[in-house]
């Protein structure tokens, strides 16, 4: 007898935690997305992050007399970045390919009447690249002098645990190089000038290697007119 009121106690507390609600009323648990990891916020530039979250919501049963809670999965969970853009879906999955800087990482769940979502903060400290000129979708007419100019940053964690970016010499980077969806390589500084680029709607991409295994890129869309 005692057993039997130990396993109603333990039904009765879980309905309290789980449940969707009492019969033939409305719902009171709310759809509701959950990330368990990334569970820290600094990660190294390349090394395997693992996602990992879940979804909740409730469906009344056929005959209409009770609610009951279930699990979402595969496309509807749906993970993106703030810097990436969608990461992938599912309960669980690893990336190694988010770029550096400050990510804030999403978990939208869909359920039956809307979405719920939940994030985190991670950095992911590492080479950083940007175009300071030209800016994205600038626009030129073909023989102008357009500037090109870019630097790569490091982000990195001092002594004592805070994130730092600081601009990396020329010197100090294996290879920089600008290419043009429509003309190809054309430049390997980081600041000079080009007056003969196609017309055309240009994608600008200047890649720079810091280290052996230590590739950043960035890109601008440009337009040269006749």
């Amino acid at each position: 007898m005692k057993k039997q009121f130990k396993i109603i106690l333990i039904f009765f507390a879980i309905t309290l935690l789980f449940g969707c609600g009492e019969p033939d009323q409305p719902r009171e648990q709310e759809l509701k997305a959950t990330i368990t990891s990334p569970d820290k916020s600094v990660y190294s530039l390349g090394k395997e992050i693992y996602f990992a979250g879940s979804g909740r919501d409730c469906y009344r049963t056929d005959d209409g007399k009770s609610w009951e809670t279930y699990y979402l999965a595969g496309s509807d969970l749906v993970w993106s970045s703030s810097i990436n853009g969608d990461l992938g879906v599912g309960e669980n999955f690893t990336r190694d390919d988010l770029s550096p800087g400050d990510h804030k990482i999403k978990l939208t769940a869909i359920g039956l009447d809307g979405t719920d979502s939940d994030s985190v903060a991670i950095t992911v400290n590492g080479t950083k690249v940007t175009i300071i000129e030209p800016t994205n979708n600038s626009k030129y007419s073909f023989g102008d002098n357009i500037i090109f100019k870019g630097r790569a940053e490091n982000y990195y964690l001092d002594d004592d645990g805070n994130l730092k970016l600081d601009t990396i010499p020329e010197d100090d980077l294996v290879s920089l190089e600008w290419t043009s969806s429509i003309n190809g390589w054309f430049g390997e500084d980081d600041n000079f000038t080009k007056d003969n680029l196609s017309i055309g709607e240009h994608t600008i991409t200047l890649t720079i290697m810091v280290g052996q295994n230590d590739t950043a890129s960035a890109l601008v869309k440009i337009t040269v007119k006749e």
